[in-house]
């Protein structure tokens, strides 16, 4: 049985980070890692396989920091993966 080990893996990550503001007495410059901040991203993965095979991962992701203190966040990721191809 063959393995399937990568030949070759890139990935691309393109994202827009924006500092959320904090409470009022304090500034976020982003040094306080217990204070979250907005940030989108995306990213594409793609390995080529020994054997001729291939895939691809294509990831869309979206942060948003909740309540008053931004110490909680809801966070989306839509994935798309390509299937395997050259099989």
């Amino acid at each position: 049985m063959k393995h399937l080990l990568p030949k070759t893996v890139f990935a691309v990550t393109l994202g827009a980070f924006g500092a959320s503001s904090c409470l009022a007495e304090e500034v976020n410059n982003g040094t306080n890692p217990t204070v979250l901040s907005s940030s989108a991203a995306v990213q594409y993965k793609h390995n080529n396989f020994r054997d001729g095979s291939s895939t691809g991962l294509f990831e869309a992701i979206y942060s948003q920091p909740l309540g008053e203190r931004k110490n909680m966040a809801l966070a989306l990721t839509v994935p798309y993966a390509s299937g395997l191809t050259g099989c």
